[in-house]
């Protein structure tokens, strides 16, 4: 983890005390272990019917496999219409499905994404924005050590500083931001492709950076 010392302001107070306020950040470096991706089953036919059975299929595939966590499973299904020299004609009827797919392992994405081919049929399959993250449960756990490096350090340099200038020092306050965005997807191999047997997924793994920057006020009298 990596410190970084931001600005100071100094002020006095009454009875000859003064407060000092400034800024640090603390970085910590985390490796996202979690893929995710993005599907979308698109299904278009002469009939509604015939679209919501394709689509339907798909969902109690997917819903069931319970090697992977998923997100999402709702879809829609419209008239799909043609334009041509300003005219509108329906051609049948399109719908879309989209999920959102996790898991630990990417061999584990891997063979879902294999299952679901194998059992694929007329509908297209799209895959976007595959990559690993961090997840929200190693976001937090890092930004909770990150706080609490910060409160020790605070306490330690308010004794550090009391032995230079020769004033007791105290930590008066400290405020963390209120809110820390979480990084983005990590080395994407792939933002919108049609899955195919020949599609290879093999992401990069690259450590993430989390950064907290509180702010301090020290009381020396």
């Amino acid at each position: 983890m990596r410190l970084f010392l931001s600005f100071c302001i100094i002020t006095l107070t009454a009875l000859h005390a003064m407060e000092i306020n400034f800024t640090k950040k603390f970085t910590a470096g985390v490796m996202p272990r979690t893929v995710v991706t993005h599907l979308v089953i698109e299904s278009k036919a002469d009939s509604e019917a015939e679209v919501t059975e394709t689509l339907s299929r798909v969902s109690i595939f997917v819903n069931g496999y319970q090697q992977i966590s998923k997100k999402g499973g709702q879809y829609k299904v419209s008239p799909n219409y043609r334009y041509e020299e300003g005219k509108r004609t329906r051609e049948g009827f399109i719908g879309r499905l989209r999920y959102e797919i996790s898991s630990q392992d990417m061999d584990t994405v891997n063979m879902f994404l294999d299952d679901l081919l194998d059992q694929k049929g007329k509908e297209q399959i799209t895959i976007n924005n595959l990559g690993y993250t961090v997840s929200k449960k190693r976001y937090n756990e890092t930004l909770e050590k990150l706080r609490f490096q910060g409160i020790i350090w605070g306490i330690s340099y308010a004794k550090e500083l009391s032995s230079k200038i020769y004033k007791e020092c105290s930590v008066k306050d400290i405020s963390f931001t209120p809110k820390v965005p979480r990084p983005r997807m990590a080395s994407l191999q792939v933002e919108n492709k049609a899955l195919s047997k020949d599609f290879a997924p093999k992401p990069i793994q690259s450590e993430e950076t989390i950064t907290l920057t509180p702010s301090f006020t020290l009381e020396c009298k």
